[in-house]
């Protein structure tokens, strides 16, 4: 039997990134941390460290009949 729908289930995580960020002092290089100068899409490095907790929640929800769908959609291009 089929569902209904379908849920994006989520789960917070513990993730440790590291940039290099060139400067004469450590307190120059976390300034520069602080004032955004740098970019999460330059991380190099990124390590999944923990869960933060064991809570799931959930973050969305998608209908999974094709009559709901069709009327959605129809709906999204006649606005």
């Amino acid at each position: 039997m089929s569902k209904a729908y379908k849920f994006l289930i989520v789960r917070r995580s513990i993730i440790e990134e590291g940039w290099w960020v060139e400067a004469d002092s450590e307190e120059e290089a976390l300034e520069a941390a602080y004032d955004g100068e740098v970019d999460n899409r330059d991380c190099d490095r990124r390590e999944w460290i923990d869960y933060h907790d064991d809570e799931w929640t959930v973050d969305d929800r998608e209908d999974l009949c094709p009559l709901v769908k069709m009327i959605k959609e129809y709906d999204a291009q006649t606005g």
